[in-house]
């Protein structure tokens, strides 16, 4: 009876052998096939559209933040191949820090080799929270990142190259987003330039985006500006931020002496009486509502407190000469903060002052 069976086993046997085989050439071939989409996924150039972006990579990113910094700036449609090709390449840290100028004629694969590899020679530069673009413009020529500082200002304020970056201004105040960079020598000053702007993008796209603020983001920016130049602390931004966002409610003046300084290009020395009477669209002393534009280039503190300002019933506030402000709800309690903390000449961050 055994004996009989011993055919049947065989039989089955054999279908077995056959069908593991069977099952893993199909296996081998799927996997070929994986493996050749996926190449080809990596090598073929990122967007048949052709443009030339500057991306920035920081110190201490994970490869997914950097993926997804690919992804905002238009360089990768999904992040999970870079992320695979990334772990197959066998490099476990994250990619070099630095600014790359990617074309999306570049592959995955091209755009990865070019992070890995890293650039040599990168200059370290800060640009300040509170900067206006003639002051970037004249730190950058210090450090011998410009041959021109003339060029930079010119393509700040040339209408058409203003638009072509995508920025509903007529300039670029503002815009240039106060930060570490580090910049590979022999960038014009067109790219560099660009570098700022997009790093202002990375920033800003998700604050404009989920904010319920009723300004514009250019309005928000140009709120931000006067917030940035006016306080000391970033605690304070958001509660400073409501005492603008109250007196616009009022349709009251914002009286900012940033915005005076600003068009008067006088930054360091006090303001006069006269001062505060120039005729200019900036002088909100004069004007009610906001300036036409930024006056400096804040950070994203300042921006989040532009967009979010503290609910308080604050219209005054004047300087303390520690690095905080006194916060009055009317005029007699903000004159009594001024006779005690601006006893001295001096000037210190008092606007709004009296009316």
């Amino acid at each position: 009876m055994a004996i009989g069976l011993l055919p049947k086993f065989r039989s089955v046997s054999i279908r077995t052998r056959a069908l593991v085989l069977l099952l893993s050439g199909v296996s081998v071939i799927v996997f070929v096939a994986l493996g050749l989409y996926f190449k080809a996924l990596v090598s073929k150039p990122v967007r048949k559209v052709a443009f030339e972006r500057a991306v920035v990579v920081r110190h201490g990113e994970s490869i997914r933040e950097i993926a997804r910094a690919l992804m905002e700036t238009g360089f990768l449609r999904r992040i999970e191949p870079f992320l695979i090709l990334h772990r197959l390449s066998g490099k476990r840290t994250s990619l070099k820090a630095g600014v790359y100028l990617l074309k999306s004629s570049m592959s995955v694969q091209e755009i990865h080799e070019v992070l890995a590899k890293g650039k040599s020679g990168e200059f370290r530069v800060t640009v300040p929270e509170g900067y206006t673009i003639e002051q970037t413009a004249a730190l950058l020529w210090r450090r011998k990142l410009i041959m021109s500082q003339e060029t930079f200002l010119a393509l700040c304020s040339e209408h058409e190259f203003v638009q072509s970056l995508g920025i509903a201004a007529t300039r670029l105040e503002g815009y240039l987003y106060p930060d570490t960079y580090f910049i590979p020598p022999g960038l014009s000053e067109e790219e560099i330039v660009r570098v700022f702007v997009e790093q202002f993008r990375a920033v800003t796209n998700n604050l404009f985006g989920s904010s319920s603020s009723s300004l514009t983001p250019h309005e928000a920016l140009i709120l931000a500006s006067i917030i940035e130049r006016e306080a000391r602390l970033d605690f304070e931004k958001p509660t400073i931020a409501s005492v603008y966002s109250n007196r616009i409610a009022k349709r009251r003046r914002l009286e900012s002496c940033a915005t005076v300084r600003y068009a008067l290009n006088k930054w360091d020395a006090p303001l006069t009486r006269e001062d505060l009477k120039i005729k200019s669209p900036y002088n909100t002393y004069v004007h009610k509502g906001l300036p036409p534009a930024p006056i400096c280039s804040p950070g994203k503190a300042s921006i989040q407190a532009a967009l979010q300002p503290a609910q308080t019933d604050f219209l005054y506030y004047c300087y303390k000469g520690d690095g905080t402000h006194y916060f009055s709800k009317s005029l007699a309690e903000h004159n009594q903060a001024v006779r005690r903390y601006l006893r001295s000449p001096r000037e210190g961050k008092t606007a709004p002052e009296a009316e």
